[in-house]
């Protein structure tokens, strides 16, 4: 016989959201040595980065210039062209990608706006990573919110999903009701005593958020340290969080090699069934009534007198729409209701073409409208 057996395995990875603005920091210099000081400090496994310049005819982007300069791989999800770059989400990894995807989230004439899905191989594991940057007006966001989650809850996409970004939601509203309503959101009042990331040198806004679904724990929440450096290099502040994601898969053993081949027959005979009961519908037919045709089965001397009725009272049409049904048990039952569905129609038939005719205050309205018409022509 076969067995069953679950593994259970974990794995505890640091990930981190920081929107860089182009690395242009609060002085309105564009410094980008300033991030990857910034993000070397955290030491996070998985970065998703927001407004990040990608490369020009010229130079090769900020993204290849960090991940060269911290190590790590990078994909980037492009939503615009800034002059003669891209322009958009960047997700640095320090785990191979197995998959990369990006969806329009952009709205009406707004901003362009898009959603980045990375499939990453952390171990024997599939993290589904969603980088966000979500628009500033509400409405905006509302339809976004929608539309991002209905994809992070596609269930054709299985195992643990992180969900992390600008969301630019700095109150409760109706976007974050539909994120939590299908999501997990990380609350920060239980790690941090103090949870807004922008601005970066006086924060005062909760912007940057991190939802997730599945078999995802969230260990610790920490901000990057609040010194000269991190409060100046970009306009916001980078959120990091301590994750433990469990895979549970099911390893099945086969006894003696005969499981599969069991397992393989059964699935033949399902569907020699199936295609059974397939061509006996096809023909019309019932399984408690032969499976043949209408007429010359065990039901074909019942059946005939009903054929008969519908078609000379209920018409070609009607007979043709319900001749499939007539074979089923309970045929008479189902004429008779077909006759008093048809004289109901017939009766609401008569009835809308009385109510047709125009009554009387209405025709003496049109008599004296003609008769006006009648002298100013005349005249």
């Amino acid at each position: 016989m076969a067995q069953d057996e679950t593994a259970q395995r974990t794995e505890t990875i640091r990930v981190a959201t920081y929107n860089i603005h182009r690395g242009r920091g609060l002085d309105g210099r564009t410094r980008l040595e300033r991030i990857a000081a910034v993000l070397a400090t955290i030491d996070a496994d998985i970065v998703a980065l927001q407004e990040v310049v990608g490369a020009t005819p010229l130079k090769p982007g900020q993204a290849a210039e960090l991940g060269a300069a911290l190590g790590m791989g990078w994909v980037m999800a492009p939503t615009r062209h800034l002059r003669t770059a891209l322009f958009g989400n960047v997700v640095l990894s320090r785990f191979p990608v197995r998959h990369h995807a990006q969806h329009d989230l952009t709205w009406k004439t707004c901003e362009p706006r898009n959603v980045q899905r990375v499939d990453l191989e952390v171990g024997a594991d599939v993290l589904h990573l969603y980088n966000v940057h979500l628009g500033t007006a509400l409405l905006e966001r509302r339809h976004q919110a929608s539309r991002l989650a209905s994809l992070v809850h596609d269930r054709r996409v299985t195992g643990p999903k992180i969900v992390l970004g600008d969301f630019n939601e700095w109150a409760r509203g109706l976007a974050t009701d539909i994120l939590a309503e299908r999501l997990q959101s990380v609350d920060l009042r239980l790690h941090l005593r103090r949870r807004r990331t922008y601005p970066g040198f006086f924060p005062i806004l909760h912007l940057d958020h991190i939802y997730y679904e599945g078999l995802v724990e969230v260990l610790n929440v920490t901000a990057a340290p609040r010194d000269r450096l991190t409060l100046v290099a970009s306009d916001h502040l980078p959120l990091v969080a301590d994750l433990q994601i469990t895979d549970t898969r099911r390893a099945r053993r086969t006894h003696d090699g005969h499981e599969g081949n069991t397992r393989r027959a059964r699935e033949g005979t399902e569907g020699t069934n199936t295609r059974r009961t397939r061509r006996a519908r096809r023909h019309g037919g019932h399984r408690g009534h032969g499976g043949r045709g209408w007429l010359g089965d065990r039901g074909g001397a019942r059946r005939a007198p009903c054929e008969k009725v519908l078609r000379e009272r209920c018409g070609a049409g009607v007979f043709a729409r319900l001749r499939p049904r007539v074979g089923a048990p309970g045929g008479p039952a189902r004429v008779a209701r077909a006759e008093r569905g048809f004289a109901a129609g017939q009766h609401l038939h008569m009835r809308m073409k009385r109510s047709s005719k125009p009554s009387a205050r209405t025709s003496a309205r049109r008599s004296k409208k003609r008769l006006r018409h009648a002298r100013s022509v005349s005249a």
